[in-house]
């Protein structure tokens, strides 16, 4: 019996020392990578611009003291409006004062037209008895004076009339204009009939836009005002919505700074406007800050993924490099990135093998094989 239990025990050990053994050479055993190589590829540099969502076309009124009081606001908010509807109409007692004395002056002008006609017809009919009397030659001097007086007194009464004619056609243009009309199609987007008494000068009365027509609104450095052109396409994010994005194109570029551009006495900063019209809808609404990725050059460049790119809070940049089925760490200078690709500056030969999404327990000097 007692052989028996030995038999068992010896038995156990060799099973025990055999999964030892078996876990010792599995921990031992290299571990597979997936090696890449640094390649020449044509690469883009690409310039992140911010902006603003807004209406490509927009009108804002505001209160005109100088036109009058607002008498009525004709259209309210969401209305459609054309070149030419009529959105506001302002009332001002003093041209309408200037037209009553106008048209009384005109009145007053045709009556002394009038009489002075009346006075002319009479006066021939008074040279027709005289010359009855004593003949055409001794009428005509009689009357001749007063006749020659008469006429310039027409004369000036039909000039006089002419030039309130000439006022009323003024007034009635200052009338007109009392009558605010729209400049472009578009959607009201706000009415505030009450801003005229508001202390707030800022307020509107309206904002009209356009908006079946969004741009984004952003400004651009120097140098990319050089590189960045009229129609090339543009790729439009935001924050808000990280896994979407919209097609655009630059519509406009600004010849002059914009008058936000910044200066001190150390330097000055230089910025023009930019505008990229949204191509496709867009989900968000005006005010949405964006982003404008518009690619600046196109070119080759050695370069590798960004997955094979770790980094240690000491040296920086590293990728793990694969010397004869041994891990070396290499330290190595990146330039511009390019989505999902890294120009390397220094650091990388093309020969080399590049471990690819490398595993956490990576460790220099450790034995793997590669899978290239």
């Amino acid at each position: 019996m007692r052989k028996k239990h030995l038999l068992a025990i010896g038995i156990a050990i060799l099973i025990l020392l055999t999964a030892v053994g078996s876990i010792v050479q599995s921990n031992n055993a290299p571990i597979n990578v997936n090696v890449i190589y640094m390649a020449e590829r044509e690469v883009s540099d690409i310039s992140l611009i911010p902006g603003t969502l807004w209406f490509s076309q927009e009108t804002v009124i505001h209160n005109d003291t100088q036109l009058g009081k607002v008498e009525e606001v004709y259209v309210k908010e969401g209305d459609s409006v054309k070149k030419g509807t009529p959105l506001i109409q302002y009332s001002n007692e003093e041209i309408s004062l200037e037209e009553d004395r106008n048209q009384l002056s005109i009145e007053s002008s045709y009556l002394k037209i009038n009489n002075l006609q009346d006075q002319l017809n009479e006066l021939e009919r008074k040279e027709s008895e005289l010359i009855k009397q004593i003949g055409r030659v001794e009428a005509g001097k009689q009357v001749e004076a007063e006749r020659a007086q008469l006429y310039v007194e027409k004369k000036m009464a039909d000039i006089e009339a002419r030039t309130y004619l000439l006022e009323k056609e003024a007034l009635k243009k200052k009338q007109n204009k009392l009558k605010v009309v729209g400049n472009m199609e578009g959607t009201v987007i706000s009415v505030n009939k009450n801003s005229a008494d508001s202390p707030n000068v800022d307020t509107p009365i309206l904002h009209i836009a356009d908006t079946s027509n969004l741009v984004v609104k952003g400004v651009i450095s120097e140098f990319d005002s050089l590189e960045i052109q009229k129609g090339q396409p543009v790729k439009i994010s935001t924050d808000v919505i990280p896994d979407q994005s919209w097609n655009g194109v630059v519509t406009k570029i600004g010849t002059m700074p914009s008058q936000n551009s910044l200066s001190n006495e150390q330097e000055t900063l230089i910025t023009y406007p930019i505008e990229v019209k949204v191509k496709n809808d867009i989900p968000v609404k005006p005010g949405f800050k964006m982003i404008m990725e518009i690619e600046t050059e196109r070119r080759e460049a050695y370069a590798i993924p960004w997955s094979a790119v770790k980094t240690d809070e000491k040296n920086g940049y590293f990728v793990w490099v694969v010397d004869k089925e041994i891990l070396k760490k290499n330290y190595i200078e990146i330039g511009s990135t390019y989505d999902e690709y890294v120009k390397v500056v220094s650091g990388l030969k093309l020969e080399d093998k590049v471990v690819n999404n490398p595993a956490k327990e990576l460790e220099e000097g450790m034995e793997v094989k590669s899978n290239d």
